[in-house]
């Protein structure tokens, strides 16, 4: 189908307001798709749901019908913007049909940022809405930079109900002070654990604290004393420029925390981090690997009570099993779980041999099995030493 029968069809549709109604930049982008001559190459490239949902925003703008926007925009998808992706035509069908009602039930204003739009598509200042579009352009972007700000100053204690990790922070945060404080009158172990829980606090998972996760969390902060401590986002930290351009930065790309393709199909995270061609570095690896480490040991001491308690080379197998197999697949070696709680590591590590995973992992297996097998209890007046 040729171009311009798009446009004729448009002019159809809007009868008399379609000499106000089609804009330049609508004009251009029916009538010849996206110019990649247009493009620098540091500019990204829009993809096809990028266009399908800017047109589907502008038809709910010019008062166009959801079915007549949806009809419409999935044969201009079809015929024009199959080049964008490796979609069969029933799926950029479908995926159109999907982003029109998104864009028509979520009410998404039309904003084409006018000669900065992101589709390098013609624009006049002739235009209709020229002015308008500046305004919105201007409201949106202030709209946006307002609530990145006050989410980023939202340091208060949280007063609502908890409903994830996030949410803990705070409590733990004043735990933790709590802890510190004591510790520094010398209080015993007991005495802060029973404290702890006189004040309803909790640990930075939302649970009770145990004396397992007491001793975790005085082992910590007695490892971090012995070298500075670097918090990536203290205010303190960052200046006032760097505080503003996380804000503007986040604001533009985004914040993604599951890999994605950006617009130029390069593999990314976060906030525009571009892992094909930078990747991590090795502080970023350890950084996370510190983290998963942390979030393995809060999986495990609900399933071991007297974790901190165990031997550490069985402390070692469970986080590296737990590490490697995630906390379902962990839970699943339930017979294991049962002997380690019951001290026969023997027993353990015959479960761990008797396994998939052991077959699967081979010389990592060999290995944890041989160091639960070879482990011993401490003697009690040591483990509370």
């Amino acid at each position: 189908m040729e171009q311009n029968q798009f446009i004729d069809r448009l002019t159809t549709l809007l009868g008399d307001a379609a000499d106000v109604s089609i804009y330049p930049c609508i004009g251009d982008l029916v009538a010849n798709g996206i110019q990649l001559s247009r493009f620098s190459p540091s500019d990204q490239i829009p993809n096809r749901q990028d266009v399908t949902q800017y047109l589907a925003a502008w038809c709910r703008e010019v008062h166009m019908g959801k079915e007549e926007c949806r009809t419409w925009l999935s044969d201009y998808a079809v015929s024009t913007l199959a080049p964008l992706s490796k979609s069969s035509a029933s799926r950029i069908r479908h995926s159109t049909k999907s982003n029109v009602k998104y864009i028509y039930q979520s009410e998404q204003p039309f904003i084409c940022k006018r000669e900065n739009n992101a589709f390098q598509a013609a624009c006049s200042k002739a235009c209709p809405v020229y002015n308008e579009m500046g305004i919105k352009a201007e409201k949106a972007a202030a709209d946006a930079l307002a609530a990145m700000e006050q989410r980023h100053a939202a340091v208060t204690p949280i007063t609502a109900a908890p409903s994830g990790k996030e949410i803990y922070r705070e409590q733990f945060l004043a735990a933790k002070q709590l802890l510190l404080q004591e510790l520094s009158k010398n209080t015993k172990q007991t005495a802060i654990l029973d404290l702890l829980k006189q004040k309803g606090m909790k640990t930075r998972t939302g649970r009770e604290w145990t004396y397992a996760t007491l001793s975790h969390e005085i082992r910590k902060i007695r490892q971090d004393s012995n070298t500075p401590a670097v918090h990536p986002g203290e205010p303190a930290a960052l200046s006032p420029l760097t505080e503003n351009l996380i804000l503007q930065l986040t604001t533009h790309e985004g914040l993604r925390l599951k890999p994605y393709r950006c617009p130029a199909g390069k593999l990314t995270i976060g906030i525009g981090r571009n892992l094909e061609e930078k990747g991590i570095t090795e502080q970023e690896a350890r950084m996370l690997l510190k983290n998963d480490i942390q979030e393995c040991l809060e999986d495990l001491f609900p399933l071991f009570e007297h974790f901190d308690a165990l031997p550490e080379p069985v402390q070692k197998v469970l986080v590296d099993m737990r590490f490697n197999l995630g906390p379902a697949g962990f839970r699943q070696f339930k017979k294991m779980i049962a002997a380690v709680n019951a001290g026969n590591f023997i027993e353990a590590a015959a479960q761990m041999k008797d396994s998939r995973w052991y077959r699967q992992v081979k010389n990592r297996a060999e290995t944890l099995t041989a160091m639960m097998k070879n482990a011993h209890m401490p003697d009690k007046t040591e483990s509370r030493a």
